[in-house]
């Protein structure tokens, strides 16, 4: 059967989930288009909604999950109702419906911190980042939802591989991170090819425009930056952590304290 009606009450739910106070509420999320769908961890998959054409093309990735967790529901949607429905200007022709993945208790790696990240798009790239390089652990602290459409697909799938505490202010995330050492990435620090970690630390990252906030600044052990050529003055977010969590996941246990005596 395929859905021919904008007023589906599938399709209802659906739509809503675009909105976060009612992910919230339900727990669930969305993920649009294939390649998110091929990293999606079939467990947490509700249901798949495909475009009717798009549907012959990309059946045997569907057919994939479906085979490895039976309580999925597939849903066929005819094109016309479907591109009404997607959040992208070109419509991948598949929105799986997930529910969200609950916080676990801290691992004993380095954590990333997030401070107050907007943009959907470096939000994704840094979880993807994250994956990549080794980070288990990541705070986020008042960031863009987690959970937000464009967060969800340039992620890729990594929000199932790591384990995510969201903190809506400086303080809840301090109380988390009781005991571990802060290090702040800032323009203006000692270099972090300087210096390397001899036991695990938490790197906070900060917002695009302001950076850093005077909370994890003053909570501190240390200030680190990038050292950059040119005229160059900053670098994007998920630039940044990339460079500085690929840097310390690769020198883990050699003297990183020195410096800060």
């Amino acid at each position: 059967m395929i859905i021919t009606s904008n007023t589906n009450n599938k399709l209802k739910i659906l739509k809503s989930l675009f909105d976060k106070k009612n992910r919230e509420e339900l727990g669930l999320f969305l993920a649009e288009g294939q390649n998110t769908l091929k990293e999606l961890d079939p467990s947490y998959i509700l249901e798949i909604f495909v475009a009717e054409t798009a549907y012959s093309k990309i059946r045997a990735e569907i057919d994939a999950k479906l085979a490895d967790n039976h309580k999925i529901s597939l849903f066929i949607v005819s094109d016309v109702i479907f591109d009404k429905i997607s959040d992208t200007v070109s419509p991948a022709g598949l929105i799986t419906v997930c529910r969200v993945k609950e916080p676990q208790d801290i691992s004993s790696g380095n954590i990333a911190v997030l401070d107050r990240i907007r943009d959907p798009g470096n939000l994704g790239t840094i979880l993807r980042s994250a994956e990549a390089l080794g980070i288990k652990d990541l705070i986020l602290v008042d960031c863009v939802d987690i959970y937000n459409p464009k967060v969800v697909r340039a992620s890729l799938g990594s929000i199932f591989a790591l384990n995510i505490i969201t903190c809506s202010d400086s303080s809840t995330a301090l109380k988390v991170l009781e005991g571990i050492d802060i290090f702040a990435l800032s323009m203006s620090g000692q270099s972090i090819y300087d210096f390397t970690p001899k036991s695990r630390i938490a790197i906070v990252v900060g917002n695009e425009a302001s950076g850093v906030s005077d909370d994890f600044l003053l909570a501190s052990k240390g200030i680190i930056s990038i050292p950059m050529a040119g005229k160059m003055e900053s670098l994007n977010a998920a630039v940044s952590f990339s460079i500085a969590v690929s840097f310390l996941e690769n020198n883990k246990g050699k003297d990183f304290f020195e410096l800060f005596k």
